[in-house]
């Protein structure tokens, strides 16, 4: 009788293990494609040079990014104006001072690199954004960047697109730009979209021309693109 009862318990719980093993399987899935995406850090984009502006500065000014990202600067929230004037101020705040345009364009690399940010391309993917075809007055630099790597829960729509509009002619890019106080030429402004059910979910393409890094200006642009010295960012935009 005991027998019985033991083969009885044997086969219940081996009839049992499938449907354990599924689940299990299934929430491994399931974990996996939540956090997979965020072992993915493109370090090749991190390998940037900005003109005049090495590697090694570039990587000071990341690992300062992050730094003050994890004390001072304020979180961003899921509302696409009020985390424009928070990228903006992030970018002043770690480009305060500096001078070059190059500088400039490595600190608002460093600013979104450090949220995890993907760089995907620059402008509309054109040989020259800085010259020729392009009259918009800025330069826009595109990335992703994965919610849920922020602290949000985003397991479908989990990519906010964010540019990094950079002038270069002030009269154009005022009719532009979200936020026209910072159409001094040399000056960023951002743009976030986060998703939404009632906007299109955007994907942004690679570049044709497969760079890693931002591209930039040539020294020429770059340097008409310089500020004075006693220039500071924040006080040009108050």
């Amino acid at each position: 009788m005991l027998k019985a009862h033991s083969l009885g318990s044997t086969l219940a719980s081996l009839k049992r293990r499938p449907k354990t093993l599924t689940a299990i399987a299934i929430v491994v899935v399931l974990v996996s494609v939540y956090f997979g995406p965020l072992l993915i850090s493109h370090p090749a984009q991190d390998a940037c040079s900005f003109g005049t502006v090495s590697n090694e500065r570039y990587r000071e000014l990341l690992a300062e990014a992050k730094r003050r990202q994890a004390t001072t600067w304020p979180s961003l929230v899921w509302d696409n104006k009020k985390s424009m004037t928070l990228l903006n101020q992030r970018v002043d705040d770690l480009s305060r001072g500096t001078t070059s345009a190059y500088e400039r364009l490595a600190a608002m690399h460093a600013v979104v690199r450090a949220l995890g940010g993907d760089y995907r391309q620059t402008g509309e993917d054109i040989e020259n954004p800085f010259r020729g075809e392009n009259r918009l007055g800025i330069v826009a630099y595109h990335y992703h960047i994965d919610l849920n790597g922020l602290g949000f829960f985003a397991p479908i729509w989990r990519r906010m697109w964010v540019i990094g509009d950079f002038v270069f002619d002030s009269n154009a890019a005022r009719s532009v730009l979200q936020d026209r106080s910072r159409a001094q030429p040399g000056n960023i402004d951002f743009i976030v979209w986060f998703p939404s059910f009632f906007d299109s979910y955007i994907i942004i393409s690679r570049s044709k021309f497969g760079e890693s890094c931002p591209r930039l200006p040539d020294a020429e642009t770059a340097a008409r693109l310089s500020w004075p010295q006693e220039h500071e960012p924040a006080e040009k935009n108050q």
